[in-house]
């Protein structure tokens, strides 16, 4: 391999015929495209600079050797062969530079491209990308220009303090670098935040004493970020091990509602993106964590450096990007310092720079890890993403214990509430998007209800939650989380499916359906109260108080039936996991015959119990020891709206029902409507908790 500190001029001795060929100053700095370039929509206008190369290069080619090195940065096996590609700018726009790519393409298309980029002086005048060498150690000197960069310039472009959110926090406790001692925070304080993962097995640490100061063993991650505070200018540190009292229960609940405010109201948040636990420390701040070496190489006249992984990857695939509460710890931050086992990466929620790349916010306004920051502001708050899209991201996240799976998203909720005219409420998670169904009364200027009889029923918000209900799994095998109804998306731990679309409801096409809510003081009287405006909000609360009502939902008016389902080994998954087939109950033919239509079913338990193995393998009606399957539809017509069918379990011995899946492709390859082959009917009241 090339050495990474390699500075002397590479002798022709030590490349082979191919590299000796390509003259990479040349084509970085030359006027006009060679002449064999071409356009792909992909990568925008580009030229191969050598044959495909492969892992019988040449060992004494320094050239091979060193781009070699390069994909090994891609975090898989050692490529069996590769492209290196040049690419200019293109009059579409999709290059903005000239640049260098390496590509593994081994495994197919799709794979992940490297950056070979020259280190050139600051001043050289050219559309080239430039690189920089990466030493051990952080330069924070870079850092503080580019935090300043964004002060300076991008208060106005989304990294301002959130609409909203308060400037003081009640409570908030902070470490005082200098003193190492847990201080109170006083309002207008500039703090910075930390976002990392304790890590398996972690306790309770060691509580600052009772004047404040820090335990004699602190984190690695914690010592390290306030070493990082300070380099910055800056003294305070939040973090929660130490600045949440774990052993009042009264000051931890308070402070975990407010998580999000607490880093959005930081001046800019650490993000502790490598290791697995708080053991780990921050790479290139502290000798024992020296950042993994960057491949560099002397090419004649130039140094060419790894621009090193998208740094977007590198975080997608690290610890932190699993854990639950680090979503929206990193969604509401303003400016966020990212460090990897390579790099130290700035994005804020305009721009973003990186180690490996020399200038001042080399990206603008696209490819942001984090978007561009929650909401702003036009004439009304605006989400730069939607909230099913915030949800479905976060689906699939690690939590410790699954009981915080709604409060590590309350801030994301909370935000959403707080939109006017028309907030987004939630119900145990589920979104209730009162855009869907108000509409804008043009002469008085308000904006009303949208309903079946034009009479002020709340058919709407029935109709709109109905949708919301219609969530799915993306994957039919999930781990189940206490706390949440089965009829939330909260109970499952797994990754919803795209299929989950909001749009205005159809009334033509939907059922007269009706929700309720049972009472929490009620509940031994079984007393319901119908969904209104008035209930969601009282449910839509972020203050760790018990809400008003149990998780039992009453439906009345859904398309109902009961179905039998059988399963199969999925010769797909090595028959670890049983494929479930749904079969006409009504239809023309005969009951055994070949072309029976018949539905894929999901069935999200990714361990059946006794109950359901015997339940699946009844070919005629369950028995009353097994329960029964049944099919809820809100809508009869699958045409351009999306209304999945959901599979609840009548669980013998219980007076509500599960959800456990749901009904496989909208549209059957066959011409057959699930609506005409089963006895669907909307008299039927059903309960689920």
């Amino acid at each position: 391999m090339a050495s990474s500190s390699s500075s002397t001029a590479e002798s022709p001795l030590l490349q082979c015929p191919n590299c000796m060929a390509v003259d990479l100053d040349d084509l970085l700095h030359g006027n006009e495209p060679p002449a064999n370039w071409k356009h792909t929509k992909r990568f925008g206008s580009s030229v191969q600079l050598f044959p495909e190369l492969k892992e019988t290069t040449p060992p004494h080619c320094l050239t091979c050797r060193f781009l070699l090195q390069l994909c090994g940065h891609l975090g898989n096996d050692r490529p069996t062969h590769f492209k290196v590609r040049l690419r200019f700018p293109d009059s579409k726009g999709i290059i903005e530079n000239r640049m260098i790519t390496v590509q593994d393409v081994s495994g197919g298309r799709g794979t992940e491209v490297i950056h070979l980029l020259p280190v050139l002086e600051e001043n050289h005048g050219t559309d080239v990308v430039s690189g920089r060498l990466i030493g051990p150690e952080v330069v924070y000197d870079d850092l503080v220009e580019w935090i300043e960069e964004c002060r300076l310039n991008h208060s106005d472009q989304g990294c301002g303090q959130l609409e909203g959110h308060p400037d003081e926090i009640p409570g908030l406790r902070l470490i005082d670098c200098e003193t190492r001692h847990v201080v109170p925070g006083s309002k207008g304080v500039k703090f910075v935040a930390l976002s990392y993962v304790w890590g398996q097995g972690s306790g309770p640490p060691d509580p600052p004493s009772s004047t404040g100061a820090l335990p004699g063993s602190v984190p690695n991650t914690i010592n390290d970020a306030m070493e990082v505070t300070k380099r910055l200018g800056l003294r305070y540190l939040w973090a929660d091990q130490f600045c949440i009292d774990q052993k009042r229960l009264e000051h931890k609940m308070q402070q975990i509602a407010l998580m999000d405010m607490i880093y959005s109201l930081a001046f800019i948040t650490i993000i502790a993106a490598c290791g697995d636990s708080s053991v780990y420390g921050l790479p290139g701040v502290h000798p024992n964590r020296p950042r993994q070496a960057q491949p560099s190489l002397q090419f004649r006249n130039t140094l060419w450096v790894s621009g090193l992984r998208d740094s977007n990857n590198l975080i997608h695939d690290s610890k932190w990007f699993t854990r639950g509460w680090t979503y929206q710890e990193g969604v509401f931050s303003r400016r966020r310092l990212i460090f990897t086992d390579d790099q130290v990466v700035f994005e804020c929620n305009t721009s973003q720079c990186r180690e490996a790349w020399a200038g001042k916010l080399f990206i603008k306004d696209r490819q942001l890890m984090f978007g561009r920051g929650l909401y702003q502001k036009d004439h009304h708050l605006k989400a730069t993403t939607p909230l099913d899209q915030h949800i479905k991201s976060y689906s699939n996240k690690d939590l410790t214990f699954g009981g915080d799976g709604f409060n590590a998203l309350a801030g994301v909720f909370r935000a959403f509430s707080q939109f006017r005219p028309l907030p987004k409420y939630q119900i145990f998670g589920i979104p209730v998007d009162t855009s869907l169904y108000y509409l804008k009364n043009k002469q008085d200027d308000l904006w009303l209800p949208e309903t079946a009889d034009g009479g002020g029923s709340t058919d709407g918000l029935d109709h709109v939650f109905a949708q919301a209900l219609c969530w799915e799994l993306n994957s039919g095998s999930a781990e189940r989380r206490d706390g949440f109804p089965t009829w939330s998306w909260l109970s499952w731990k797994s990754l919803l499916s795209d299929n989950w679309i909001f749009k205005p409801f159809n009334n033509n096409s939907m059922a007269n359906v009706k929700f309720y809510f049972q009472k929490m003081q009620e509940a031994d009287n079984c007393k319901f109260e119908r969904l209104t405006e008035k209930v969601v909000q009282s449910m839509n609360r972020f203050d760790g108080k018990p809400i008003p009502y149990t998780g039992r939902l009453r439906i009345e008016g859904a398309y109902l039936a009961k179905v039998i389902v059988s399963f199969a080994p999925d010769s797909s998954s090595g028959g670890r996991r049983k494929e479930f087939i749904m079969f006409a109950d009504k239809w023309s033919g005969k009951k055994d015959d070949d072309s029976r239509p018949s539905w894929r079913v999901e069935i999200y338990p990714s361990e059946l119990d006794e109950e359901l193995e015997k339940l699946f393998q009844s070919s005629s009606s369950p028995s009353s020891d097994t329960g029964s399957l049944m099919c809820l539809m809100f809508a009869k017509r699958f045409d351009e709206l999306v209304y999945p069918k959901l599979i609840i379990w009548n669980k013998p011995g219980k007076t509500a029902a599960q959800r456990i899946g749901h009904v496989e492709d909208y549209k059957a390859e066959h011409e057959y409507n699930i609506y005409d082959c089963f006895s669907f009917s909307t008299d039927g009241i059903i309960e689920l908790e």
